[in-house]
C-alpha cells in the first residue's frame, strides 16, 4: 500500500507547480495509493513493505512530529523535491 500525503494540495484551490505535480501523481498512482493527511493515521497493519509518499514541502515546523515519524519508521518513507522556488522565495 501507498499511503499518499495530500495535506496540503489535497483542498488547494489553486494550480501551482507543486498542486499539479502532486495530483498527477496521485492519479497515476491510481488505486494503489490510499490519501492521508498530516499526522498519517495510518493503519495498524501497516508494514514494512507500504510506503509513506509525499510530493510536498514538508519540514519539522509545518509538520510537528516528523522527525520522530522518520526515526520511528513504520513504513517506507520517501519525498519528491522537484522545484527548489517555494524554498527560494
Amino acid at each position: 500500500m501507498i499511503f499518499f500525503d495530500v495535506t496540503k494540495t489535497g483542498t488547494a484551490g489553486h494550480r501551482s507547480g507543486l498542486t499539479r505535480v502532486s495530483r498527477r501523481l496521485r492519479d497515476g498512482l491510481g488505486a494503489r495509493a490510499t490519501e492521508v493527511t498530516w499526522p498519517p493515521s495510518l493503519p495498524a497493519s501497516v508494514t514494512s513493505d507500504d510506503w509513506y509518499l509525499t510530493a510536498e514541502l514538508f519540514s519539522e515546523e509545518e509538520r510537528p512530529g516528523l522527525a520522530a515519524f522518520l526515526t520511528r519508521r513504520p513504513c517506507r518513507c520517501a519525498a519528491i523535491f522537484h522545484d527548489a522556488i517555494p524554498l527560494k522565495h
